[in-house]
């Protein structure tokens, strides 16, 4: 059975150039020029635990002299990535994947598992906090770069703009799946309704 699903790409790109005025032309200083933003697939998370004992461990330098492991299926999870900046003095994709696992692990954003699951912890999850999940626990978004108070203000701007997008696709009445004929979700192999169309 194919699965369908509102969120790809392309609905990811589309979210993150709603909130990317934001980002590039907010108030110097509010955030840095350096940092990773990752949105994790739903049709992932939903299912299977982020680390089985059969997972590979990838290698990931931290900064100078540092490094960590990290379960290969987080990396292999990822829908949707978004550097920003270049010659990082730290590696923001190491850190951001590994508050999207903590929030996989533990189903609530990283800074509320900080303080109210520290027992879930485990070698090589990240202290900080900065991801955003959704209320089924499954769209995992992080940005790591700056404080951890504004990284999770880029996640939950990005998670509920994703949300949006995707609520669009839904059940707008020109183009969205509720303006189609069909009475049961497609799969991925039926076309959508073009915008405009109507």
């Amino acid at each position: 059975m194919t699965t369908y699903s509102m969120l790809d790409q392309d609905a990811v790109e589309t979210a993150f150039q709603l909130i990317e005025p934001m980002l590039t032309r907010g108030p110097k200083g509010l955030l840095p020029p350096n940092g990773c933003l990752l949105v994790f697939d739903p049709q992932i998370t939903r299912y299977l635990p982020p680390l089985l004992s059969s997972d590979s461990l990838e290698k990931y330098w931290v900064e100078e002299g540092k490094e960590v492991h990290l379960p290969s299926r987080l990396s292999k999870s990822v829908l949707y990535r978004k550097d920003f900046g270049a010659n990082w003095s730290i590696n923001y994709t190491a850190i951001a994947l590994s508050k999207g696992w903590v929030s996989w692990e533990t189903r609530l954003p990283s800074h509320l598992a900080t303080q109210q699951l520290p027992y879930l912890y485990t070698t090589n999850m990240t202290k900080y906090g900065g991801s955003a999940i959704d209320e089924a626990g499954r769209l995992i978004v992080v940005y790591s770069g700056a404080a951890w108070y504004i990284d999770k203000m880029v996640a939950e701007i990005m998670r509920d703009a994703i949300i949006g997008v995707c609520m669009d696709g839904f059940h707008h009445s020109q183009y969205g799946l509720m303006a189609s004929d069909a009475h049961f979700v497609p799969d991925n192999n039926t076309p959508p309704i073009e915008r405009g169309s109507n």
